[in-house]
């Protein structure tokens, strides 16, 4: 019943999309303004879908975030996701329990129409898992940061500082509880990199840069954007 509720959550916050109009032509910022602004939530209703995309009868419902932070993760930059043919995938993944959906997009014109809802989304399953085990155990966080890591400090969009830690310097992070779930926007499988943008009420305030060798993540970069 838990995980019902929480396929009927995701998918009312999906269902929703498609009846917003873009703010931008960018789909991570219409993303994250739609999710960050509850005031224009408020207005919209919209039916839910059942898990293989058709229509439901009962009525959609308002988001309620238990959180105000919102993470994008890609392989190249988060203001050029991926389009193929029109449609943008992007998967919904749970760092604890590991559960996604993956959701099709149909792009039409600076706005996008969701097409189709699978429950069966194994995109980007190898980070998602080492993700999670990276937040919860100190000693492979360790051993998966490269240091010394650059922490880089910019801004208004311009670098005002950088400094190099050390492993007696790091202070932990547990990605589970800075976002409990994570947003992939694009086909990511075959990158060796990885990008998680954090977006605190609606706005970015780190990222955090991965790199893979010999099919294990490492940690490499650290911003702050202010």
């Amino acid at each position: 019943m838990k995980r019902r509720g929480k396929h009927i959550f995701l998918l009312a916050l999906l269902t929703t999309f498609s009846c917003l109009p873009a703010s931008t032509a960018n789909f991570a910022s219409f993303l994250v303004d739609f999710i960050s602004h509850s005031e224009t939530q408020d207005k919209q209703t919209a039916p839910s879908l059942t898990i293989d995309g058709k229509k439901s009868s009962r009525a959609g419902s308002h988001i309620r975030m238990s959180t105000t932070t919102i993470a994008l993760v890609c392989a190249d930059s988060v203001n050029a996701p991926t389009i193929s043919k029109g449609e943008q995938k992007m998967t919904f993944s749970d760092l604890q329990t590991k559960e996604a959906l993956a959701c099709h997009f149909n792009a039409h014109g600076s706005s996008f129409q969701l097409n189709k809802i699978t429950s069966n989304a194994n995109s980007d399953h190898d980070f998602v898992t080492f993700l999670s085990e990276y937040s919860r155990n100190h000693d492979l966080q360790i051993k998966r940061t490269i240091f010394p890591i650059p922490i880089r400090t910019f801004k208004g969009g311009k670098e005002s500082n950088s400094k190099l830690l050390m492993p007696r310097e790091w202070n932990f992070i547990s990605f589970s509880q800075i976002c409990p779930q994570v947003c992939i926007l694009n086909n990511v499988n075959n990158a060796n990199n990885r990008r998680i943008y954090v977006y605190n009420k609606g706005r970015l305030s780190q990222i955090y840069n991965f790199i893979c060798i010999n099919r294990k993540w490492y940690l490499i970069e650290v911003e702050n954007h202010q």
